[in-house]
């Protein structure tokens, strides 16, 4: 199923970083999860590029505004489907999994801090941003909603990674979702491997596994340029 290890320098992340840079002008990226910067650190040395990375922890954010400083605009928020206040469950010496979803393993997440939620949407229309060439989500279980949180500003967005996994049950979603919200906006979906995109013409129930992975949906012009493989494993 094309599954593999979470290293975004060997499992088709880089890969995607690549394109966006070599097919876009100047490309305007969204770093939704951002963490300490590593995804990040890697878009920006693919080339000339305006990064909006996105961060809601302030712990985090402050190593975060240390290691990249003003080579790219640093929001400390979390992106969400609706703008405001919510609630980020502090996972205990592994922030990589700080999560705004109901946490699946509770023992972990002994705390939680307050933290500034904006939407995607909402946020292009405050800052002026007319178009989005990728939107990455890494938002531990709560990728679905910052889609939604996008869809306002769908038109203006070429390509959305996301990360799907585990946590999604928190969250109650499945990637059924995904194909409902943006199959009908013009979008193919498939999963980021080494070996290129699996594009799925359609969802089926075999997709659901909530092993984690990183998936890519973009426009139809753009899917046919990318490196491609097909998912010959699917059944039904």
């Amino acid at each position: 199923m094309l599954d593999t290890r979470n290293d975004g320098v060997t499992n088709g992340e880089a890969q995607v970083q690549h394109f966006v840079v070599g097919h876009f002008e100047k490309p305007v990226v969204f770093d939704v999860g951002a963490n300490v910067g590593d995804w990040t650190e890697a878009m920006l040395s693919c080339g000339t590029v305006e990064v909006h990375s996105f961060e809601p922890s302030a712990a985090t954010f402050a190593t975060l505004k240390r290691r990249i400083g003003s080579r790219a605009i640093l929001v400390n928020a979390a992106c969400s489907s609706r703008s405001g206040t919510g609630l980020l469950h502090l996972a205990e010496g592994a922030p990589r999994t700080n999560t705004v979803v109901a946490p699946i393993d509770p023992e972990r997440y002994q705390t939680s801090e307050a933290i500034s939620l904006v939407t995607v949407a909402d946020y292009c229309k405050q800052h002026g941003i007319a178009r989005v060439d990728l939107l990455k989500s890494d938002a531990e279980g709560h990728d679905y909603e910052v889609m939604l949180g996008a869809e306002p500003a769908m038109d203006t967005i070429s390509m959305i990674q996301f990360e799907y996994n585990q946590r999604w049950i928190g969250q109650r979603r499945f990637l059924r979702d995904v194909f409902e919200l943006l199959n009908p906006r013009g979008f193919e979906i498939g999963k980021i491997s080494p070996n290129g995109i699996e594009f799925y013409p359609r969802w089926t129930w075999e997709l659901e596994t909530f092993r984690e992975g990183n998936y890519l949906a973009c426009r139809p012009q753009l899917a046919a340029k990318v490196g491609r493989v097909a998912p010959t494993w699917i059944s039904s």
